[in-house]
């Protein structure tokens, strides 16, 4: 899923700015993010 830059989050002020973000989600856990094409998997935190 692709970050709605029209919500209000710093990941929607990033978006703003032209970063690209896209979200992984499992059921109805966010799990993942790909940040201006970096992955970063929340589960190894």
């Amino acid at each position: 899923m692709e970050q709605n830059p029209e919500t209000d989050s710093h990941w929607a002020e990033k978006a703003k700015k032209g970063e690209k973000i896209t979200w992984a989600i499992k059921g109805n856990d966010y799990i993942a993010n790909i940040h201006d094409g970096k992955y970063h998997n929340f589960k190894d935190k």
